[in-house]
């Protein structure tokens, strides 16, 4: 049984699909499936996929990013995990400012090439909208 069985979609471009299962979010295309993010206490809450500029985000306890150096995989074969770059924020190595451990994130947007918008939990620490650059980490509140 594939892990990504009875997942629930979070978001879906073309044929590629982001679905989420227990606290763990899946990329998922016709041959194949990744882990693109482990949001331990939380269940992943949204997700954006960009196939063209070769990324994907996740958000929930914070955001993944996972940057996929040769473009978005195809086939049965999974990418070489040495050319999947992760990214976190607001989470881990990466915490929002003001000593909490995380954000939560409810909804992500792709706004333009390589950046989108998030909002952070309006009733939590950190509440707003936010813009990001996905490959920079690069952020401000709107």
């Amino acid at each position: 049984m594939s892990l990504s069985e009875n997942a629930d979609d979070l978001c879906a471009r073309g044929e590629y699909r982001v679905a989420e299962r227990f606290d763990m979010a899946f990329l998922i295309w016709p041959d194949g499936e990744l882990c693109v993010g482990d949001h331990c206490r939380t269940d992943p809450q949204c997700a954006v996929i960009n196939p063209e500029n070769g990324w994907c985000v996740t958000g929930g306890e914070g955001l993944e990013i996972c940057i996929f150096e040769d473009g978005f995989p195809r086939g049965p074969k999974a990418p070489d995990p040495a050319r999947v770059k992760r990214l976190f924020l607001w989470r881990h190595e990466n915490p929002p400012p003001g000593g909490e451990r995380y954000w939560f994130i409810v909804k992500i947007w792709h706004y333009h090439e390589d950046v989108v918008r998030v909002l952070v939990n309006p009733l939590g620490e950190g509440a707003g909208l936010y813009e990001v650059d996905v490959r920079t980490l690069r952020w401000a509140r709107l």
